[in-house]
Order: C-alpha cells, then sequence, then structure tokens
C-alpha cells in the first residue's frame, strides 16, 4: 500500500511509491481538481488561509516586466492587492470566475511582487487596481545627476583611510559608478556611503500630482531623504521613490541618499595588499585580487525629480 492509502499499481502509472510531479499532476487532472494557481507569465507564488481569508504571495521571477493574468482557485470572495513595499492596499475591480477560480490582470514591473487577499469583504473605500495599473509615463521636472558631495568612511571599522588625514568626502560631478574610479579607495570601499545636495524647482507643482525621485541605477539599495523626511528604501526595479508634492520647496529642498553596496569589494581590494594591512578577514575567501571582480557600486547614470502622469 503506497502513501494516502492508495493502490501504487491503481493509483498512478509508475512503481515509484512517491511518483513524480507530472504523475501526480495528471492524475489530480483526471480527479477534476483545478490548479490551486495559474499564471500567463512566469510567476512565483505561495498560499496562506486564515480563517476565510485566503492569501496569495506572487512575485514575478523575472527581470524584466510582465503582464499577466492570474488565476486563484478561490471563489465567492473579493480580493485586494497589497504592495509589501509601498504598504498600500488596492481593491480589485477587474475580476471574474470561472470553474471555481478567480482570474484577475495583474502588472508586474521587474522583479515585483504583491499580495493577494481574498475574503468576504473588500473595502470599497481604497483606490482600486485599474488605477493601480494604469500606464503612466515620467515628466522630468529637474534633472539631478550632477553636482552630488559624497560623503563615505561611515563604518570607521571596516573602511579606515589608506592614508592619514585623508578627506573622506568626494564631489561627484556626475553619478559614476565607485568600482571604476581612478581613487583606490573609492573603488575598493564597500559600506554606506551619503550622498548630498540641494536643489532648486523652477516648474510650478501640481499640488495633487504625483511626484518621484527615478534613478537609472542603484547598486545595491539606498534610503531616501528630502528635507528632512524619510521617503524609504530603493531596492528593486523600478528603482523609484515617490515624494508628497508639499514636501518640494521651490527654494533649497535638500536632498540625502545613503546607499549600502556589497562588502566583496572591500574583500577584492584587501587581496592585493599584504596580509597585514587588511581591513576585513573572511573564513572563507571567495575573491582573490583583480579588478575585473569588482561589482557596480552606487548611484549610477541619470537621477530626476519626476511627475508621474497617465499616458
Amino acid at each position: 500500500m503506497g502513501p494516502w492509502n492508495l493502490n501504487i499499481s491503481t493509483a498512478v502509472d509508475s512503481d515509484a511509491t512517491y511518483p513524480t510531479w507530472s504523475v501526480v499532476q495528471r492524475k489530480l487532472r483526471d480527479l477534476g481538481v483545478v490548479p490551486e494557481f495559474e499564471s500567463t507569465g512566469d510567476v512565483r507564488w505561495i498560499r496562506r488561509i486564515d480563517g476565510d481569508v485566503d492569501l496569495f504571495y506572487v512575485g514575478n521571477r523575472s527581470d524584466v516586466p510582465q503582464s499577466t493574468e492570474c488565476a486563484f482557485r478561490v471563489s465567492g470572495k473579493e480580493a485586494e492587492i497589497w504592495d509589501p513595499v509601498s504598504g498600500r492596499r488596492y481593491v480589485v475591480d477587474v475580476m471574474r470566475e470561472e470553474s471555481g477560480r478567480s482570474i484577475l490582470p495583474i502588472e508586474f514591473s521587474e522583479s515585483q511582487s504583491f499580495f493577494i487577499v481574498f475574503m468576504p469583504e473588500s473595502d470599497k473605500s481604497l483606490p482600486t487596481t485599474s488605477s493601480l495599473f494604469a500606464p503612466k509615463r515620467s515628466e522630468l521636472v529637474v534633472d539631478l545627476s550632477k553636482d552630488w558631495t559624497v560623503s563615505f568612511n561611515q563604518n570607521a571599522s571596516t573602511n579606515r583611510d589608506f592614508e592619514e588625514g585623508r578627506p573622506k568626502t568626494a564631489l561627484f560631478d556626475s553619478l559614476t559608478d565607485w568600482s571604476k574610479s581612478d581613487d583606490a579607495y573609492i573603488r575598493y570601499y564597500s559600506g554606506l556611503a551619503v550622498y548630498e545636495k540641494t536643489f532648486d524647482v523652477d516648474a510650478d507643482l501640481d499640488a495633487a500630482g504625483t511626484y518621484a525621485f527615478e534613478f537609472d541605477d542603484v547598486q545595491v539599495m539606498a534610503r531616501v531623504e528630502l528635507n528632512g523626511v524619510d521617503l524609504g528604501v530603493v531596492w528593486q526595479k523600478p528603482q523609484r521613490v515617490e515624494v508628497p508634492a508639499n514636501l518640494i520647496r521651490k527654494r533649497q529642498n535638500e536632498l540625502k541618499i545613503t546607499v549600502a553596496n556589497l562588502w566583496c569589494n572591500r574583500l577584492i581590494g584587501d587581496a592585493s595588499r599584504p596580509v597585514q594591512e587588511r581591513f576585513t578577514r573572511s573564513s572563507n575567501p571567495m575573491w582573490g585580487p583583480g579588478d575585473e571582480q569588482l561589482l557596480p557600486s552606487g548611484v549610477i547614470g541619470q537621477a530626476a525629480l519626476v511627475q508621474r502622469v497617465a499616458k
């Protein structure tokens, strides 16, 4: 007798006590059991049931945007989409039921994920998923790609100066990759660095408009602050944080970006130094000397204050 009190010889077309997943899929299909989740895209998922609430966590497994239709084995309920990054909730206003499943469109950006929450009654006061997924474009308000002051050595115990009295700030005319710097201190730097600049806004702002800071590339993650207010962390594409319109001044806006990269660049830099002069140690050294191994670091490319408008 096999698992689940089934007779293997009649339950599956296999001699294995634990048959392959393809065999299980076929038997479930023959029994009329529809998949718990299906998607037209490359989407990873997991499900949890808590009382009368069904929660699915779904994520785009690829590094490109996906426009998908997702089917959930839930019926007779309403749904909301929760954004785990922003904490915002949206009521699902486009959904249909077929064969005991709820089917809805989901637009994913690169590597984006959502909670899909099915419940007896959703909150109708929330913004809709139609507004969430409506196509938008970015209109430039201020180009912020030049003239930054960057402070390194935020962790003195692991990033000591190579030369006594060495300044720990640098002026960046443009947003360049630390690992491409001619300065060995910056090229091999690992840890936190703080970007700061002030800027003015000449354009007239719409008090009801949606504004954001957008970055071409942030390696690896960054916390963004404007005028002393924390706007959140940038760690996935699209690398963007929204800005309340009433927080933006016409003059002397103070923008601060705290960036963290990976520590392998420091290990690579240390690998070319005598052991007694190294700043870092590893029980499992994975990198030897060689700048070709360095990973991109910092805020790279273009940065801008933009307004998000409907296409």
